[in-house]
């Protein structure tokens, strides 16, 4: 990832459209987030319910490559998706 080092001469109006090229980049890129959150919680959920009860934050931790939180997070974004989708 590149960060523009931004010019203290540059103008408003090209500062915003910069702003608003970049804000535009941003929610595509937030969709695909949300498809691929959606996607690795729907997976968590599936393997959750095979895992023996009790030995989830356990598999959790040797398995999965990210956080206890982040699974979470993504659980709930599997859990919301219609919500999501409407919102978006």
């Amino acid at each position: 990832m590149t960060i523009q080092v931004l010019d203290p001469e540059t103008g408003i109006g090209d500062l915003l459209a910069l702003a608003n090229r970049e804000h535009q980049s941003a929610m595509k890129s937030a969709g695909t987030l949300i498809t691929h959150a959606v996607a690795a919680g729907e997976a968590l959920i599936a393997i959750r319910e095979r895992i023996p009860q009790g030995q989830w934050h356990a598999w959790l931790d040797e398995n999965f490559e990210g956080s206890r939180k982040m699974a979470r997070d993504y659980i709930r974004f599997a859990f919301y998706r219609d919500e999501i989708a409407a919102a978006t």
